[in-house]
């Protein structure tokens, strides 16, 4: 139980943004060995993991987004058989974390397994209702036959997930104001029938694109992507989107106090990006230059003094 909860703490506090200053690179190297230890340590130990420290450790393997396929499937392996002792909390940590880690177990979720029957037992939140539907969009993306949750439940869940709050930030707001310079109109907040709500949706060289413009609390303090980000982009491409992610230190590298030249360096970056993201080559960036609109930067500045 002691390595769990060690496990859990150490992604939780690298996971918070008030902990950033203290994650730092320095402690890197520390988590990573963490998990490496973990890996060695805990699988011949998984007998006596209470469900909560089986959970546990599955969901800090998953946010953290470490990589260890072996030991995900031992954790399957062990909490499958004992999935009737896990409370609601542990069976949507454990269903979510293997969506994240995108590791099959026949075990937890299989015809013989009974998750999808315990799910029917217990009283659920909405996160918990959000982790279920993702592991059910995870279900439809492995294409195994599994028991689906029961239908009611699966209802419920989608309907929790496709209603959840959306807080579209200033850095989103900014990029679409970029995106109108380039003359591409965009949605913002475009919620797909999979439930999921896209922060930007533009169309480039014919191709629907979606944007995501990701600050700090997607990402890992080493800049990789949490295991929630992971997820949603893995899922979305499956489910047919071409994707462009627009991460915060790359989008704030482009400042500058003239607000054209600003202008300029943003057109030419998402430009740049989506030719990438399509696999196009667009004039407005083949020969080096960018065509912009001049009058969003009058848009921008009044939306700015409104605030």
């Amino acid at each position: 139980q002691e390595l769990a909860s060690l496990a859990w703490s150490f992604t939780a506090c690298c996971r918070s943004a008030s902990a950033a200053s203290w994650c730092s690179d320095r402690h890197l190297p520390s988590m990573a060995a963490l998990f490496r230890a973990l890996s060695e340590a805990a699988p011949p130990r998984l007998g006596e993991f209470a469900p909560q420290g089986l959970a546990n450790l599955a969901w800090a393997y998953a946010s953290a987004a470490h990589e260890d396929a072996g030991f995900v499937a031992a954790l399957g392996c062990e909490s499958g058989p004992r999935l009737h002792t896990f409370n609601s909390q542990e069976l949507a940590n454990t269903a979510w974390a293997f969506a994240v880690a995108d590791v099959r177990s026949d075990e937890c979720f299989g015809p013989g397994a009974r998750f999808a029957e315990m799910c029917d037992r217990v009283e659920w939140n909405d996160k918990q209702l959000n982790q279920l539907h993702q592991w059910s969009l995870w279900r439809a993306e492995t294409g195994c036959e599994w028991p689906p949750l029961p239908p009611q439940l699966e209802r419920r869940s989608r309907a929790a997930f496709a209603s959840a709050q959306v807080h579209p930030s200033r850095m989103q707001r900014h990029v679409c104001y970029a995106l109108g310079s380039l003359g591409l109109p965009s949605q913002e907040e475009v919620r797909i029938p999979e439930g999921y709500s896209i922060d930007v949706a533009t169309e480039w060289g014919g191709v629907r694109v979606g944007i995501e413009v990701d600050g700090p609390s997607h990402f890992r303090t080493d800049r990789r992507p949490t295991g929630s980000t992971v997820l949603k982009r893995r899922q979305l491409r499956h489910f047919g989107w071409t994707l462009l992610s627009v991460p915060y230190w790359e989008w704030e590298a482009l400042r500058d106090e003239d607000r054209f030249i600003q202008r300029q360096m943003q057109c030419a970056y998402l430009a740049e990006a989506l030719d990438e993201a399509t696999g196009t080559r667009t004039t407005a960036s083949g020969d080096g230059w960018v065509a912009i609109d001049c009058t969003s930067l009058l848009d921008e500045a009044t939306a700015e003094l409104e605030d």
